[in-house]
């Protein structure tokens, strides 16, 4: 079962009704990272099942709506040259292998077990897996305490702008901090 900070993580794609053929009521959710992404696998199910992500414009609809194999907002590619192994050929800035969970290497084709899955780092941290190893690193507005995102702290950056003299908010205005960010907030009157 995937632990709530893992889900919080994955990047959430909603299916646009701007495509024909994707009900309004898809669901796919992918973490390249892990390797895996989930679906619908009919529009009148509440429940996601979890596929490889070498699953995507395999020529084979595993979701609701066909949404795994709609090319064109998965940018899947075909010029992976040599093809991927055990992953998706996708557009990064150029084609590039995705991974299959427990896959590594440019190809695809090296079994590395994904440390990363077993969520090692800080809950306010990303976890990196690669070869044989991993490392974490906090997300912005974090500050490292222990080094190698064992240890996360929130950032107040309403103090530090306070302390080195700096306005972060306009006149008649007070910084609030915030996990990870701060705003600004109207004095009264």
């Amino acid at each position: 079962m995937l632990q709530p900070r893992l889900i919080a993580l994955m990047l959430i794609l909603a299916a646009s009704t701007t495509h024909a053929n994707v009900a309004p009521a898809d669901t796919f959710i992918m973490d390249l990272e892990l390797g895996m992404f989930a679906c619908q696998v009919d529009e009148d199910s509440d429940h996601l099942l979890l596929f490889n992500i070498s699953s995507i414009c395999d020529g084979v609809d595993n979701c609701a709506s066909a949404v795994d194999e709609d090319v064109s907002s998965m940018e899947c590619r075909e010029d992976c040259r040599p093809a991927c192994e055990h992953g998706a050929c996708l557009n990064n800035k150029g084609s590039q292998c995705y991974c299959d969970c427990d896959w590594g290497g440019e190809l695809c084709d090296i079994p590395d077990v994904n440390e990363c899955k077993n969520s090692p780092c800080h809950n306010m941290a990303y976890c990196t897996n690669t070869l044989g190893s991993y490392y974490c690193t906090c997300l912005p507005g974090f500050i490292d305490v222990m080094g190698g995102g064992i240890m996360c702290m929130d950032r107040d950056e309403c103090q530090l702008a306070a302390d080195s003299g700096t306005a972060l908010c306009a006149d008649n205005a007070h910084c609030v901090n915030v996990p990870g960010s701060f705003y600004c907030v109207c004095n009264d009157g």
